[in-house]
Protein backbone atom coordinates (compact mmCIF):
# COMPACT_ATOMS: atom_id res chain seq x y z
CA UNK A 1 0.00 0.00 0.00
CA UNK A 2 1.53 3.28 -0.94
CA UNK A 3 1.69 5.97 1.59
CA UNK A 4 -0.98 8.14 -0.46
CA UNK A 5 -3.28 5.68 -0.10
CA UNK A 6 -2.82 4.87 3.74
CA UNK A 7 -3.73 8.58 4.17
CA UNK A 8 -6.43 8.04 1.98
CA UNK A 9 -8.05 5.24 4.38
CA UNK A 10 -6.77 6.02 7.55
CA UNK A 11 -8.90 5.82 10.62
CA UNK A 12 -10.60 8.99 12.03
CA UNK A 13 -8.10 11.15 14.46
CA UNK A 14 -7.44 10.55 17.83
CA UNK A 15 -6.32 12.17 20.73
CA UNK A 16 -3.18 10.55 20.36
CA UNK A 17 -2.51 11.40 17.21
CA UNK A 18 -0.22 14.31 18.16
CA UNK A 19 2.04 12.24 20.26
CA UNK A 20 2.34 9.51 17.72
CA UNK A 21 3.83 12.11 15.17
CA UNK A 22 6.37 13.89 17.79
CA UNK A 23 7.45 10.01 18.50
CA UNK A 24 7.77 9.22 15.01
CA UNK A 25 9.95 12.72 14.60
CA UNK A 26 12.65 10.99 17.54
CA UNK A 27 12.84 8.12 15.80
CA UNK A 28 13.38 9.50 12.53
CA UNK A 29 15.96 11.96 14.29
CA UNK A 30 17.38 8.41 15.81
CA UNK A 31 17.92 6.66 13.07
CA UNK A 32 19.62 9.82 10.63
CA UNK A 33 21.76 9.98 13.86
CA UNK A 34 22.39 6.76 13.76
CA UNK A 35 23.05 6.20 9.74
CA UNK A 36 20.89 2.81 9.94
CA UNK A 37 21.08 0.47 7.50
CA UNK A 38 16.93 0.55 7.58
CA UNK A 39 16.79 4.31 6.93
CA UNK A 40 15.59 4.17 3.32
CA UNK A 41 13.13 1.44 4.70
CA UNK A 42 11.43 4.08 7.11
CA UNK A 43 11.50 6.65 4.21
CA UNK A 44 9.47 4.84 2.32
CA UNK A 45 6.80 3.79 4.81
CA UNK A 46 7.19 7.18 6.42
CA UNK A 47 6.93 9.13 2.84
CA UNK A 48 4.64 12.54 3.85
CA UNK A 49 5.08 12.72 7.08
CA UNK A 50 8.37 14.76 7.64
CA UNK A 51 6.75 18.38 6.61
CA UNK A 52 3.99 18.37 8.67
CA UNK A 53 6.24 17.44 11.59
CA UNK A 54 8.36 20.40 10.69
CA UNK A 55 4.93 22.81 11.06
CA UNK A 56 3.66 21.09 13.98
CA UNK A 57 6.88 21.12 16.19
CA UNK A 58 9.30 23.96 14.46
CA UNK A 59 12.21 23.48 16.81
CA UNK A 60 11.53 20.03 18.19
CA UNK A 61 11.72 18.82 14.22
CA UNK A 62 14.47 20.82 13.30
CA UNK A 63 16.65 18.56 15.28
CA UNK A 64 15.62 15.93 12.60
CA UNK A 65 15.90 17.95 9.46
CA UNK A 66 19.54 19.21 10.79
CA UNK A 67 20.79 14.96 11.19
CA UNK A 68 18.87 14.46 7.91
CA UNK A 69 20.77 16.84 5.70
CA UNK A 70 24.36 16.13 7.22
CA UNK A 71 23.41 12.39 6.72
CA UNK A 72 23.41 13.40 2.93
CA UNK A 73 19.97 13.10 2.86
CA UNK A 74 18.43 16.12 2.15
CA UNK A 75 16.61 14.71 -0.68
CA UNK A 76 14.55 12.44 1.91
CA UNK A 77 12.78 16.01 3.08
CA UNK A 78 11.48 16.95 -0.01
CA UNK A 79 7.20 16.48 -0.15
CA UNK A 80 3.91 17.22 -1.71
CA UNK A 81 2.31 19.58 0.30
CA UNK A 82 -1.31 17.91 0.21
CA UNK A 83 0.26 14.82 1.78
CA UNK A 84 1.09 17.16 4.40
CA UNK A 85 -2.17 18.61 4.91
CA UNK A 86 -3.93 15.13 4.97
CA UNK A 87 -1.59 13.68 7.92
CA UNK A 88 -2.62 17.25 9.80
CA UNK A 89 -6.19 16.21 9.46
CA UNK A 90 -5.30 12.85 10.96
CA UNK A 91 -3.34 14.49 13.93
CA UNK A 92 -7.32 16.21 14.19
CA UNK A 93 -5.22 19.92 13.26
CA UNK A 94 -6.95 22.55 11.60
CA UNK A 95 -4.88 23.97 8.70
CA UNK A 96 -4.80 27.61 10.47
CA UNK A 97 -3.13 25.81 13.46
CA UNK A 98 -0.19 24.93 11.49
CA UNK A 99 2.25 27.67 12.12
CA UNK A 100 5.27 27.47 10.37
CA UNK A 101 8.56 27.46 11.98
CA UNK A 102 10.82 30.97 11.95
CA UNK A 103 13.83 30.77 10.19
CA UNK A 104 15.81 31.58 12.88
CA UNK A 105 14.70 28.06 14.27
CA UNK A 106 16.36 26.33 11.17
CA UNK A 107 19.50 28.37 11.70
CA UNK A 108 22.03 25.93 13.46
CA UNK A 109 25.75 26.46 14.94
CA UNK A 110 29.19 24.84 13.74
CA UNK A 111 29.36 23.58 17.35
CA UNK A 112 26.15 21.96 16.44
CA UNK A 113 27.12 20.46 13.84
CA UNK A 114 30.29 18.76 15.36
CA UNK A 115 28.57 17.39 17.46
CA UNK A 116 26.41 15.03 15.35
CA UNK A 117 27.59 11.88 13.04
CA UNK A 118 29.07 11.99 10.32
CA UNK A 119 27.74 9.08 8.32
CA UNK A 120 29.84 7.64 5.86
CA UNK A 121 28.46 8.07 2.28
CA UNK A 122 26.81 4.75 0.81
CA UNK A 123 27.26 3.84 -2.84
CA UNK A 124 26.26 1.60 -5.85
CA UNK A 125 29.48 1.30 -7.26
CA UNK A 126 32.38 2.45 -4.75
CA UNK A 127 33.86 5.32 -4.98
CA UNK A 128 32.37 6.70 -8.25
CA UNK A 129 28.52 6.77 -8.29
CA UNK A 130 27.06 7.07 -4.31
CA UNK A 131 22.89 6.48 -3.48
CA UNK A 132 20.46 8.73 -4.13
CA UNK A 133 22.86 11.37 -5.86
CA UNK A 134 22.54 13.03 -9.25
CA UNK A 135 25.42 11.81 -11.64
CA UNK A 136 26.67 12.89 -15.27
CA UNK A 137 28.51 10.51 -17.55
CA UNK A 138 29.65 12.63 -20.64
CA UNK A 139 31.45 11.50 -23.87
CA UNK A 140 32.25 12.13 -27.23
CA UNK A 141 29.70 10.50 -29.62
CA UNK A 142 30.90 6.73 -30.13
CA UNK A 143 33.69 6.72 -27.70
CA UNK A 144 31.00 4.40 -25.49
CA UNK A 145 29.01 6.39 -23.15
CA UNK A 146 25.92 4.23 -23.52
CA UNK A 147 28.30 1.04 -23.50
CA UNK A 148 29.48 1.69 -19.99
CA UNK A 149 26.60 2.91 -18.13
CA UNK A 150 24.36 -0.18 -19.78
CA UNK A 151 27.13 -2.57 -18.41
CA UNK A 152 27.22 -0.57 -15.00
CA UNK A 153 23.42 -0.64 -14.81
CA UNK A 154 23.74 -4.29 -15.66
CA UNK A 155 25.60 -5.03 -12.88
CA UNK A 156 23.90 -2.86 -10.25
CA UNK A 157 20.65 -4.67 -11.16
CA UNK A 158 22.24 -8.28 -10.94
CA UNK A 159 24.45 -6.95 -7.61
CA UNK A 160 27.90 -8.25 -9.55
CA UNK A 161 31.44 -6.65 -9.90
CA UNK A 162 31.73 -3.59 -12.02
CA UNK A 163 35.36 -3.05 -13.04
CA UNK A 164 36.67 -5.05 -10.46
CA UNK A 165 34.41 -2.99 -7.48
CA UNK A 166 31.67 -3.90 -5.82
CA UNK A 167 28.44 -2.65 -6.41
CA UNK A 168 25.26 -2.71 -4.22
CA UNK A 169 22.06 -4.47 -5.73
CA UNK A 170 18.98 -2.25 -6.81
CA UNK A 171 16.19 -2.57 -9.11
CA UNK A 172 17.55 -0.56 -12.72
CA UNK A 173 15.29 1.71 -14.85
CA UNK A 174 16.71 2.68 -18.07
CA UNK A 175 15.29 5.45 -20.23
CA UNK A 176 16.63 4.44 -23.75
CA UNK A 177 16.56 6.93 -26.76
CA UNK A 178 17.49 4.23 -28.94
CA UNK A 179 14.97 1.79 -30.99
CA UNK A 180 14.48 -1.37 -29.14
CA UNK A 181 16.23 -3.23 -31.72
CA UNK A 182 19.43 -1.42 -30.66
CA UNK A 183 18.88 -1.24 -27.43
CA UNK A 184 18.54 -5.01 -27.67
CA UNK A 185 22.48 -5.02 -28.79
CA UNK A 186 23.18 -3.31 -26.06
CA UNK A 187 21.66 -5.72 -23.71
CA UNK A 188 22.74 -8.97 -24.98
CA UNK A 189 26.63 -7.78 -25.41
CA UNK A 190 26.14 -6.84 -21.24
CA UNK A 191 24.59 -10.01 -20.97
CA UNK A 192 21.31 -9.11 -19.55
CA UNK A 193 18.16 -10.22 -22.15
CA UNK A 194 17.53 -12.52 -19.04
CA UNK A 195 17.67 -9.49 -16.40
CA UNK A 196 14.42 -9.06 -15.07
CA UNK A 197 14.99 -6.02 -12.92
CA UNK A 198 16.73 -3.78 -15.40
CA UNK A 199 13.94 -2.17 -16.85
CA UNK A 200 13.57 -0.32 -20.01
CA UNK A 201 11.42 2.87 -20.87
CA UNK A 202 11.45 3.59 -24.77
CA UNK A 203 11.36 7.57 -25.79
CA UNK A 204 9.37 6.42 -28.55
CA UNK A 205 6.70 5.14 -26.39
CA UNK A 206 5.80 8.80 -23.75
CA UNK A 207 4.77 10.61 -27.17
CA UNK A 208 5.19 14.59 -26.19
CA UNK A 209 4.77 13.89 -22.33
CA UNK A 210 6.03 17.30 -20.90
CA UNK A 211 9.26 16.78 -19.02
CA UNK A 212 7.93 18.25 -15.78
CA UNK A 213 5.17 15.59 -15.98
CA UNK A 214 7.77 12.29 -17.32
CA UNK A 215 10.06 12.95 -14.15
CA UNK A 216 6.71 12.78 -11.75
CA UNK A 217 5.81 9.40 -13.39
CA UNK A 218 9.38 8.35 -13.35
CA UNK A 219 9.30 9.32 -9.43
CA UNK A 220 6.02 7.51 -8.63
CA UNK A 221 7.31 4.34 -10.53
CA UNK A 222 10.71 4.64 -8.82
CA UNK A 223 8.41 4.63 -5.26
CA UNK A 224 6.22 1.92 -6.11
CA UNK A 225 8.70 -0.01 -7.62
CA UNK A 226 11.76 0.29 -5.00
CA UNK A 227 14.05 1.58 -7.74
CA UNK A 228 17.72 2.13 -6.93
CA UNK A 229 19.13 3.16 -10.23
CA UNK A 230 17.48 5.69 -13.68
CA UNK A 231 19.86 6.01 -15.97
CA UNK A 232 18.59 8.68 -18.47
CA UNK A 233 20.19 7.94 -22.34
CA UNK A 234 20.47 11.20 -23.55
CA UNK A 235 19.34 13.67 -20.63
CA UNK A 236 19.03 16.37 -23.99
CA UNK A 237 16.62 13.88 -26.05
CA UNK A 238 14.49 13.21 -23.07
CA UNK A 239 13.73 16.58 -21.56
CA UNK A 240 13.13 17.78 -25.21
CA UNK A 241 15.34 20.28 -25.64
CA UNK A 242 16.08 21.45 -28.82
CA UNK A 243 17.72 24.24 -31.01
CA UNK A 244 20.05 26.53 -28.43
CA UNK A 245 17.99 25.20 -25.42
CA UNK A 246 21.22 23.35 -24.13
CA UNK A 247 22.94 26.37 -23.87
CA UNK A 248 20.81 28.67 -21.84
CA UNK A 249 21.71 28.08 -18.58
CA UNK A 250 18.01 29.10 -17.46
CA UNK A 251 16.50 25.85 -19.46
CA UNK A 252 19.39 23.44 -18.32
CA UNK A 253 18.98 24.72 -14.68
CA UNK A 254 15.03 24.25 -15.32
CA UNK A 255 15.66 20.41 -16.78
CA UNK A 256 17.92 19.53 -14.09
CA UNK A 257 15.95 20.75 -10.94
CA UNK A 258 12.91 18.20 -12.45
CA UNK A 259 15.56 15.15 -11.49
CA UNK A 260 15.36 16.11 -7.75
CA UNK A 261 11.85 14.80 -7.48
CA UNK A 262 12.91 11.18 -8.99
CA UNK A 263 16.10 11.31 -6.55
CA UNK A 264 14.02 12.33 -3.73
CA UNK A 265 11.81 9.18 -4.31
CA UNK A 266 14.52 7.18 -3.93
CA UNK A 267 16.57 6.71 -6.08
CA UNK A 268 20.35 7.35 -7.82
CA UNK A 269 19.72 9.34 -10.68
CA UNK A 270 22.63 8.79 -13.87
CA UNK A 271 22.18 11.07 -17.06
CA UNK A 272 24.36 10.82 -20.39
CA UNK A 273 25.33 13.60 -22.59
CA UNK A 274 27.92 14.75 -25.10
CA UNK A 275 30.82 16.61 -25.01
CA UNK A 276 32.02 19.10 -27.40
CA UNK A 277 34.35 18.43 -30.31
CA UNK A 278 36.95 20.59 -28.64
CA UNK A 279 36.73 18.13 -25.51
CA UNK A 280 37.99 20.73 -22.23
CA UNK A 281 38.46 19.51 -18.43
CA UNK A 282 36.14 17.87 -16.79
CA UNK A 283 33.27 19.88 -16.28
CA UNK A 284 33.75 22.26 -18.98
CA UNK A 285 33.75 19.65 -21.37
CA UNK A 286 30.19 18.78 -21.84
CA UNK A 287 27.84 20.55 -24.90
CA UNK A 288 25.76 22.88 -24.00
CA UNK A 289 25.64 25.77 -20.42
CA UNK A 290 27.90 24.54 -17.68
CA UNK A 291 24.18 24.88 -15.19
CA UNK A 292 24.10 20.95 -16.06
CA UNK A 293 27.48 20.41 -14.82
CA UNK A 294 26.50 22.50 -11.67
CA UNK A 295 23.77 20.41 -10.60
CA UNK A 296 25.14 17.40 -10.66
CA UNK A 297 27.03 15.45 -7.66
CA UNK A 298 29.48 13.64 -9.30
CA UNK A 299 31.11 14.38 -13.20
CA UNK A 300 31.99 11.67 -14.70
CA UNK A 301 33.71 11.75 -18.43
CA UNK A 302 34.65 9.25 -20.68
CA UNK A 303 37.91 9.78 -23.31
CA UNK A 304 39.85 7.43 -25.79
CA UNK A 305 43.30 7.03 -24.96
CA UNK A 306 45.70 9.53 -26.09
CA UNK A 307 47.82 7.71 -29.45
CA UNK A 308 45.58 5.25 -30.58
CA UNK A 309 46.63 1.46 -30.57
CA UNK A 310 44.09 1.07 -27.50
CA UNK A 311 41.04 0.52 -28.72
CA UNK A 312 39.34 -1.23 -25.83
CA UNK A 313 40.96 1.57 -23.41
CA UNK A 314 39.21 4.65 -21.90
CA UNK A 315 40.22 6.92 -19.38
CA UNK A 316 37.41 7.64 -16.99
CA UNK A 317 37.86 10.81 -15.34
CA UNK A 318 35.81 12.09 -12.46
CA UNK A 319 35.21 14.90 -10.05
CA UNK A 320 32.55 14.48 -6.89
CA UNK A 321 31.43 17.01 -4.17
CA UNK A 322 31.14 14.06 -1.87
CA UNK A 323 34.53 12.10 -1.07
CA UNK A 324 37.21 11.68 -2.99
CA UNK A 325 37.09 9.32 -6.43
CA UNK A 326 40.42 8.92 -8.83
CA UNK A 327 40.71 12.11 -10.87
CA UNK A 328 41.35 10.29 -13.93
CA UNK A 329 41.50 5.81 -14.15
CA UNK A 330 42.32 3.62 -17.19
CA UNK A 331 39.58 0.97 -17.52
CA UNK A 332 39.83 -1.53 -20.36
CA UNK A 333 36.46 -3.48 -21.92
CA UNK A 334 37.35 -7.27 -22.45
CA UNK A 335 35.09 -10.18 -22.85
CA UNK A 336 34.00 -10.35 -19.13
CA UNK A 337 32.89 -7.00 -19.15
CA UNK A 338 35.22 -3.55 -17.83
CA UNK A 339 38.21 -4.31 -16.10
CA UNK A 340 40.29 -1.36 -14.20
CA UNK A 341 43.88 -0.98 -15.27
CA UNK A 342 44.89 1.66 -12.89
CA UNK A 343 45.31 5.45 -12.35
CA UNK A 344 45.97 7.12 -15.72
CA UNK A 345 49.74 8.04 -14.05
CA UNK A 346 50.57 5.02 -13.35
CA UNK A 347 49.01 3.13 -16.71
CA UNK A 348 50.90 5.66 -18.65
CA UNK A 349 54.29 4.96 -17.01
CA UNK A 350 53.80 1.06 -17.39
CA UNK A 351 52.96 1.58 -21.25
CA UNK A 352 55.71 3.44 -21.48
CA UNK A 353 58.33 1.65 -19.46
CA UNK A 354 57.04 -1.26 -21.88
CA UNK A 355 57.62 0.39 -24.88
CA UNK A 356 61.14 1.69 -23.99
CA UNK A 357 62.09 -1.76 -23.00
CA UNK A 358 60.79 -2.94 -26.20
CA UNK A 359 62.65 -0.20 -28.50
CA UNK A 360 66.44 -1.27 -26.80
CA UNK A 361 68.94 -3.03 -28.40
CA UNK A 362 70.62 -5.92 -26.76
CA UNK A 363 74.23 -4.82 -28.00
CA UNK A 364 76.20 -1.73 -26.60
CA UNK A 365 77.68 -0.88 -30.68
CA UNK A 366 73.57 -0.43 -31.40
CA UNK A 367 72.65 1.50 -28.20
CA UNK A 368 69.79 4.64 -28.65
CA UNK A 369 70.16 7.70 -27.03
CA UNK A 370 67.03 9.46 -25.51
CA UNK A 371 66.12 11.69 -28.71
CA UNK A 372 66.05 8.13 -30.88
CA UNK A 373 63.97 6.31 -28.06
CA UNK A 374 61.59 9.46 -27.93
CA UNK A 375 60.61 8.90 -31.74
CA UNK A 376 59.82 5.34 -31.51
CA UNK A 377 57.98 6.19 -28.03
CA UNK A 378 55.82 9.30 -28.96
CA UNK A 379 53.76 9.50 -27.03
CA UNK A 380 55.86 9.88 -23.78
CA UNK A 381 57.43 13.29 -22.53
CA UNK A 382 61.13 13.11 -22.21
CA UNK A 383 61.02 13.44 -18.41
CA UNK A 384 59.19 10.11 -18.26
CA UNK A 385 61.87 8.48 -20.56
CA UNK A 386 64.62 9.34 -18.54
CA UNK A 387 63.18 8.74 -15.44
CA UNK A 388 62.24 4.72 -16.82
CA UNK A 389 66.12 4.73 -18.19
CA UNK A 390 67.53 5.99 -14.67
CA UNK A 391 65.03 3.42 -12.71
CA UNK A 392 66.18 0.47 -14.95
CA UNK A 393 70.01 1.21 -15.04
CA UNK A 394 69.73 1.15 -11.04
CA UNK A 395 68.07 -1.59 -10.86
CA UNK A 396 70.43 -3.58 -13.70
CA UNK A 397 68.15 -4.07 -16.48
CA UNK A 398 69.46 -1.45 -18.69
CA UNK A 399 73.26 -0.72 -19.46
CA UNK A 400 74.46 2.98 -20.57
CA UNK A 401 77.22 4.54 -21.88
CA UNK A 402 78.85 7.52 -23.33
CA UNK A 403 79.00 7.42 -27.53
CA UNK A 404 77.91 4.33 -27.17
CA UNK A 405 75.50 3.03 -30.36
CA UNK A 406 74.20 6.56 -31.87
CA UNK A 407 75.08 8.51 -29.09
CA UNK A 408 77.71 11.19 -29.41
CA UNK A 409 80.22 11.95 -26.90
CA UNK A 410 79.16 13.45 -24.58
CA UNK A 411 75.22 11.45 -24.60
CA UNK A 412 74.13 8.02 -23.39
CA UNK A 413 73.76 5.69 -24.96
CA UNK A 414 71.51 2.82 -23.71
CA UNK A 415 70.97 -1.01 -24.43
CA UNK A 416 69.64 -3.89 -22.31
CA UNK A 417 72.10 -5.78 -20.29
CA UNK A 418 72.74 -8.90 -20.70
CA UNK A 419 71.22 -11.72 -18.61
Amino acid sequence: MTTATAIKSAPPPHTDAATELRDEAQTWADYALSGADDFDRLDREYHGKLEVLTDLYGPAAKDYLDAAMLAKAKRKLVLLSDVATRWASVAGIEPEELVPASLGDKIVSAATIGIMEDVTVDYLWEPFVPRGVKVELTARVKVGKTDLATDLAGCVARGARFCDRPTRQARVLYLSEQSPRVTRRYLARAGLLDCHEFRVLFRSDIGRTPWPALCADVAEYVREQSVGLVVIDTLTAWSGMTGDDENNSGDAQAVVDKLDIIVSAGATVLTLRHSRKGGGAIGESARGSSAFGGAMDVLLSLERMPGGGQDNRRELQAVSRLDEVPSATVIERGEDGYSIIGESRQVAHMDAERAVLAALPIRPDAGLDVDSIMSVVPNAKRSLISDILKCSCDEGGVSREKGAGVATSRSYGYWLTPR
